[in-house]
């Protein structure tokens, strides 16, 4: 059995940055909304952070199960992409984001994160996106470091 072709691999990382493109866009227009739409713009930032963990999974051969727990993606990422850490550590705690404002009830936080919060996480999803995109000049596929 032959190892799998590159550009194809590449090609489904593609797949998961266009959805978190699509994702951080949404983000960024229901904070530009009038009046910012905070839950929603916080749901779509996790999102995007999920894709963009899961694609860099995709390009080092790591599998993983659904989850949305940033935590556990991050985790695998890392072990994979030590230079990841940054993000998965600013990130990690948006996992709450992906439900916590979307539904009433008892475990509801009171407030959605702030629009300064949701800035700032639009220029981490940035950054992320730029280093997810650069695996594959400076990472080969599949790599595992250790």
């Amino acid at each position: 059995m032959s190892d799998p072709d590159p550009d194809d691999v590449w090609n489904e990382v593609l797949r998961w940055l266009a959805h978190a493109d699509s994702d951080r866009r949404t983000a960024a227009v229901c904070l530009a909304a009038d009046p910012s739409l905070l839950d929603a713009a916080s749901f779509h930032c996790q999102q995007a952070v999920e894709k963009l963990l899961k694609g860099a999974l995709v390009w080092a051969a790591v599998p993983f199960r659904k989850t949305h727990d940033l935590s556990e993606l991050g985790e695998k990422v890392i072990s994979a992409y030590p230079e990841f850490a940054e993000f998965v550590a600013s990130t990690e705690r948006w996992t709450a984001w992906n439900i916590a404002y979307r539904y009433p009830g008892d475990d509801t936080p009171d407030l959605p994160p702030s629009p300064e919060t949701l800035s700032e996480a639009l220029t981490i999803i940035d950054r992320l996106s730029a280093l997810v995109r650069l695996l594959r000049q400076n990472a080969p596929m599949g790599r595992l470091c250790g």
